[in-house]
């Protein structure tokens, strides 16, 4: 819908047709992130971090910010930034589905194992949609500047610089983000006094 109306939204509501480009990138970007996201997190669930960390934290904002680098270097603006961000989370999705199916094949014991699709899929959209509204909300303040300044490089800079800054958050969310599976792992097995010692 963002890929077929962003001509409409670049004309109507910003008065820049020169966003149309960037409504498209969008739009393409945004389910690649929430896949990515989705997934990325669904690894947790096998006890094991390191691949969500990986993907996450590390692989996506370092490729990310890497490719804006290079774009941004090259005299690519908002454009650069956003088509940056879309093959970054293209790489991200296809490393942590990667990731998803190898700790799927690695952790069941018979070597024919199927995923019932429509419980898996009745209970995975719902989440994809949070997601992409994550993502949409994650990318408004590029937008929105790049609808309200004339000067579009300062567009490009202001991205690099806040990806920066998300650098900043790896560890304490890498370390936070080992206690969901442990979590989880206390409360399937009851033991609600180590659960309770954790958080005490």
């Amino acid at each position: 819908i963002l890929y077929i109306g962003s001509d409409l939204i670049a004309r109507s509501v910003f008065g820049e047709p020169a966003l149309t480009n960037a409504f498209q990138l969008l739009a393409i970007g945004i389910p690649l992130m929430a896949t990515m996201m989705a997934t990325a997190n669904a690894t947790r669930g096998f006890q094991s971090v390191k691949f969500f960390v990986g993907i996450k934290f590390l692989l996506h904002p370092l490729t990310n910010l890497l490719l804006v680098g290079v774009l941004y270097g090259l005299g690519y603006d908002l454009q650069g930034v956003l088509a940056a961000w879309v093959i970054a989370a293209a790489i991200g999705a296809v490393v942590s589905l990667c990731s998803l199916v190898y700790l799927t094949r690695s952790q069941t014991t018979t070597s024919d194992w199927s995923v019932p699709w429509r419980p898996t899929l009745g209970y995975a959209l719902p989440i994809l949609l949070v997601m992409i509204v994550q993502v949409l909300f994650l990318q408004l303040d590029t937008l929105m500047l790049g609808a309200l300044s004339s000067d579009t490089s300062q567009v490009g800079t202001y991205q690099a610089a806040a990806r920066t800054a998300l650098l900043l958050t790896v560890i304490p969310l890498s370390l936070g983000t080992i206690f969901a599976p442990i979590v989880s792992d206390l409360h399937t097995q009851g033991d609600y006094e180590t659960l309770e010692r954790l958080y005490t």
